[in-house]
């Protein structure tokens, strides 16, 4: 199936991510924390990015989720309106896995994403490198960075959008002799331009009926919202 120009959007936790992805490079990207302003400010952001993309859209993705109600309600309903308005396909992506395409290998580590869940908890989900990209190994679990920390621990590589208080904690659990490997926050940061890419690829390999907007539903974190 060819793709053409698409259209990423994510807005599943605090941070907005768009981009534009010709099949081929990205054509225009942005990134802005946007607190509990995602209505606002998604919609002159996604006209902006449109006006550089030439071409028409051909195909649309969204992180659907894990993520908090606030922000994937707005940009998932966003999605799938603005998708089915133009009569293109929607490619839904789990938010672990757009973060996971953006993290290098780790020789001889495993991958842990953690997303906030509220009240210091976190939605943890591990991955394997294999067949040259990560790959889920296992169910999400909520847990706390204590537990996460208990020994024994296998060499794991952490990435996340983690506030200052959890990077100290991982940080000293670091200097201390745990085989963890801390991600920097440049790499915890989730990017379209990986949505876009991941969704390029399912588009190839799919048939259009896969890619439904109607289809597409979010999953929230309900323990607690974190906009």
């Amino acid at each position: 199936m060819n793709s053409g120009m698409l259209l990423a959007i994510d807005s599943a936790t605090h941070c907005i991510n768009l981009a534009l992805h010709d099949g081929h490079e990205v054509i225009a990207e942005h990134s802005w924390r946007s607190a509990k302003h995602h209505s606002a400010g998604l919609p002159p952001m996604v006209e902006r990015m449109l006006t550089q993309g030439g071409p028409e859209l051909a195909a649309m993705a969204v992180a659907a989720g894990p993520g908090s109600f606030t922000g994937l309600r707005i940009g998932v309903a966003f999605a799938k309106g603005l998708a089915a308005a133009r009569s293109i396909p929607l490619v839904a992506v789990s938010t672990q896995d757009i973060l996971a395409a953006a993290l290098p290998p780790c020789p001889d580590h495993a991958l842990l994403i953690l997303l906030s869940a509220g009240r210091k908890r976190y939605i943890a989900s591990r991955f394997l490198h294999c067949k040259g990209r990560w790959q889920a190994n296992g169910d999400e679990t909520l847990t706390d960075l204590e537990t996460l920390l208990r020994p024994p621990m296998a060499p794991t590589c952490v990435a996340g959008e983690l506030d200052a208080c959890a990077r100290d904690r991982l940080a000293r659990a670091q200097a201390a002799g745990s085989p963890l490997q801390l991600a920097s926050p440049a790499l915890s940061l989730r990017r379209a331009g990986f949505l876009a890419e991941i969704a390029h690829e399912r588009l190839r390999e799919g048939a259009p009926d896969d890619f439904d907007p109607g289809m597409v539903t979010a999953r929230y974190i309900a323990t607690r919202d974190t906009p």
